[in-house]
């Protein structure tokens, strides 16, 4: 969920909380007259576990998040309180990968008005 502004990777205007439902602006993301200025966006995605969130909405662990660290650098990035408490191991880092270029791919056929339905087995006795 980025876009490249002046070279570098910011969260994307549209992504929300997935804690609180809100966009990096602390407003729905339906709203159109909300100045969004990119840098002024406060939600953090974890290098590790992918969660993009507004770090005041997660829950109070006892540790705090490593901003600055994980991810591919630059703003926005982080590495949240529960995978700095938990790493998660590499099978569960492949997985979050392979499924958001899964998400990715479907937003991709949805937008070609491309549908994919479910197949209903054929007897074949």
């Amino acid at each position: 969920p980025r876009m490249v502004v002046n070279g570098v990777r910011h969260i994307n205007q549209g992504v929300e909380c997935e804690m609180c439902g809100l966009d990096g602006w602390w407003a729905d993301t339906k709203l159109v007259n909300v100045e969004r200025n990119v840098m002024g966006n406060t939600m953090l995605e974890c290098g590790l576990c992918h969660t993009v969130a507004h770090p005041t909405c997660l829950p109070d662990i006892g540790v705090d998040g490593r901003v600055g660290e994980g991810g591919e650098g630059g703003p926005n990035w982080w590495t949240c309180p529960q995978c700095v408490l938990c790493p998660p191991s590499v099978k569960v880092k492949e997985e979050a990968k392979q499924q958001e270029e899964e998400s990715s791919q479907q937003m991709e056929l949805e937008k070609m008005g491309v549908k994919e339905e479910p197949v209903e087995e054929m007897e074949t006795s």
